[in-house]
C-alpha cells in the first residue's frame, strides 16, 4: 500500500477532533496493521527507562499484555538504531526473554519487524509489527514499515504541536476575554471578525451580535469617528492612542482611547486590523466633576478674599487715623498695640491678595506654546538686577536651556518665585551665589535653582509648599507664604513635580520637572 493511500486512510478519520483521543490512535494503528499485512501491531512510547504500550492491535489475550516494559540492552539498542530490527524466528532469538517468547507463541507470532519512531533527533518509541510466518518479512515490507514509522513520528510530533497550539489558543482567549480594554479584529472594510466580552460591554450589546457587523454600525454620531479612524490607520500603517467621542444607538456618548495595529497574514494577501479600545467615559466624567468642584472652590476663595478686602481696608484706615489723631495721647503700651495691629492688618491684606492670586492660577489663560527657557531665565534675572547687584550675588546660569512646551507666563512666575526666595534667604553669606541649570531625566526636563543661603531644616521641607507656610516665621518674613504654594500648583498643572534638597546652613536646591512632550 502506498504512503499516499495510507494518508488518505488517515484523513477518513477526520471525525475525531483531537489527536490525543484513544479512538483515533486505535484506528490509526489498525490502519497501519492492515497496510503492513501484519497479524498484530503495537506502538510503545518511550518514557524514561520504560516503554509504555500505548496502542496495541491484534492481540488475542489482552490480559497478558505488559503495559510497561523495562528497557533492557536489546530494547535500548532498538531505540538507538537508525534501521529496523528484524527477527524472522521469535522463538529462537536469544535476545528475547523467555516470558515474552511464551506470549508470542501463545499469540501465534513467528516473525517481527520493529522500527524506532523519531521526531527530529529524538526517539519517541517503537512501532512493532508481528507476523505468523517468517516469509512475510521481506525487503519491500521492511521499507513499507519504515515509511509507516516515519508517518507515525510525524503524527505524534504534530499531535504534541496541536496540543501546544490548543493550549496557547486557550491562553490567548483567556487573556483577551479578561483584558480591561476592548479588543476587536476587523478586515479592511471594518467587518468585525472577533470581539472580546469587554467590547460588548462598552457598546452595550452581546458579543455574538458584534461578529459579522461593521464596526461603524455602532457609531451613531454625525462625525463618523470610527470610520475616519480606520481610514487614517490605513494611511499611517496603524494608530496609537487616538482619543475620540462617539454616540452609540441608545444615545449615550462615549469617550474612547483607540489604538489600531495593522496585521498582515504571511500566507495570504489579506490585511487585518487589531483594535484596542480603552473606555475613558467614566474617567472624563470624574475629571469634569473634579474640574467643576475646583472651579467652584476657586470662585469661592476669590469671592471670600474679595469680600474680606473691604472691611480690612476700613480697619487699616481707622488704625492709621487713630495713630495720627491719638497716637501722642497713648502711652507706650498703647502705641505698641496700635503698631502691632497695623502690622497684622497689613499682613492680612497681603494674605488675601495672595489668595486672590492663587485662585486666579486656576482660571488664567493656560495657552501652551514652545518656550525658549534660555530667554525666559535671562528676562527673569533682568527683573531682579537691582537686588542681585545690591546683595552682590554671583549668578551662574547654564549656557543653554531646552525649548519646552509650557505656559510662558506661569513658568516665568515659577522661576521668579524661586530666584526671589534664593536672594531673600541668603542670610549672612559673604559670597552669595545662585546657580540655575537643568538636565534630562527620562521623559522630563529637570530644572533647578540652587543657592548657598541659610538652607531649610528637613522637617520643614514638605511644609514649605503648603499655603501660608514660610521659610522663616511669618512675622519676620517679607511675604505671605503663598509663593511656593503657587509655584507647586503651576508645576502640577504642567504634569510635573517640584521638590527641595537642603540642609540648614548649606543652602537649598529647588527642583521642578516639566514633561518633554506635553499633551494640550
Amino acid at each position: 500500500m502506498s504512503k499516499d493511500k495510507i494518508i488518505r486512510l488517515f484523513l477518513q478519520n477526520n471525525d475525531v477532533p483531537l489527536f490525543n483521543q484513544r479512538d483515533f490512535w486505535d484506528k490509526i494503528i489498525a490502519v497501519l496493521c492492515d497496510a503492513a499485512e501484519a497479524k498484530a501491531c503495537s506502538l510503545c512510547l518511550l518514557e524514561g527507562q520504560e516503554l509504555t504500550e500505548g496502542v496495541v492491535v491484534g492481540y488475542q489475550d489482552i490480559a497478558s499484555r505488559q503495559h510497561r516494559i523495562p528497557i533492557d540492552n536489546f530494547l535500548r539498542k532498538m531505540t538507538e538504531a537508525s534501521t529496523p530490527t528484524v527477527i524472522k524466528d521469535l522463538s529462537a532469538d536469544p535476545r528475547i526473554p523467555p516470558q515474552r517468547k511464551k506470549r508470542y507463541r501463545k499469540e501465534g507470532f513467528h516473525s517481527y519487524i520493529a522500527v524506532p519512531v523519531t521526531a527530529g533527533d529524538h526517539c519517541l518509541g517503537i512501532l512493532s509489527f508481528y507476523y505468523a510466518k517468517s516469509e512475510a518479512v521481506n525487503a519491500n515490507r521492511i521499507r513499507l514499515v519504515q515509511a509507516l514509522a516515519s508517518l507515525i513520528g510525524y503524527l505524534i510530533h504534530n499531535s504534541v504541536f496541536y496540543e501546544d497550539v490548543a493550549q496557547l489558543r486557550e491562553l490567548t482567549r483567556s487573556v483577551l476575554e479578561n483584558a480591561t480594554d476592548a479588543i476587536l479584529l476587523t478586515d479592511e472594510l471594518g467587518l468585525i471578525l472577533y470581539a472580546s466580552s469587554q467590547t460588548a460591554r462598552i457598546f452595550h450589546t452581546r458579543p455574538q451580535r458584534l461578529i459579522g457587523q461593521y464596526i461603524f454600525k455602532f457609531d451613531a454620531s454625525s462625525t463618523h469617528s470610527l470610520e475616519s479612524l480606520l481610514k487614517m490607520a490605513k494611511r499611517r500603517k496603524g494608530i496609537r492612542h487616538s482619543e475620540l467621542s462617539i454616540e452609540i444607538k441608545n444615545g449615550q456618548k462615549l469617550s474612547l482611547d483607540v489604538s489600531i495595529m495593522v496585521l498582515r497574514h504571511h500566507l495570504e494577501s489579506s490585511i487585518y486590523y487589531l483594535w484596542t479600545i480603552h473606555d475613558l467615559t467614566s474617567l472624563h466624567s470624574a475629571q469634569q466633576a473634579v474640574q467643576k468642584k475646583r472651579a467652584e472652590m476657586e470662585n469661592f476663595v476669590y469671592t471670600i478674599s474679595h469680600d474680606l478686602k473691604s472691611p480690612l481696608i476700613s480697619i487699616q484706615g481707622y488704625v492709621s487715623l487713630l495713630n495720627d489723631e491719638y497716637g501722642e495721647k497713648l502711652d507706650e503700651d498703647g502705641r505698641h498695640y496700635l503698631t502691632r495691629l497695623e502690622k497684622n492688618v497689613s499682613i492680612m491684606r497681603r494674605m488675601i491678595q495672595d489668595l486672590l492670586e492663587l485662585s486666579r492660577v486656576g482660571s488664567m489663560d493656560r495657552a501652551m506654546q514652545v518656550v525658549n527657557i534660555s530667554n525666559l531665565v535671562r528676562q527673569t534675572l533682568d527683573e531682579f538686577r537691582y537686588q542681585i547687584d545690591q546683595n552682590r550675588v554671583e549668578i551662574l546660569v547654564a549656557k543653554r536651556f531646552p525649548r519646552v512646551v509650557c505656559n510662558r507666563k506661569t513658568i516665568k512666575l515659577v522661576f521668579s518665585n524661586l530666584i526671589s526666595n534664593a536672594i531673600k534667604f541668603m542670610g549672612e553669606q559673604k559670597n552669595p551665589r545662585i546657580e540655575i541649570g537643568w538636565k534630562q531625566n527620562g521623559n522630563f526636563y529637570q530644572f533647578y535653582v540652587r543657592d548657598n543661603g541659610i538652607g531649610i531644616a528637613k522637617e520643614k521641607q514638605e511644609r514649605i509648599f503648603n499655603i501660608f507656610s514660610h521659610l522663616q516665621d511669618l512675622e519676620n518674613a517679607e511675604g505671605s507664604g503663598i509663593g511656593l504654594a503657587l509655584t507647586k500648583k503651576i508645576i502640577e498643572q504642567h504634569s510635573g513635580q517640584i521638590w527641595v534638597n537642603s540642609e540648614p546652613g548649606k543652602g537649598a536646591s529647588f527642583y521642578f520637572s516639566l514633561p518633554k512632550t506635553l499633551v494640550f
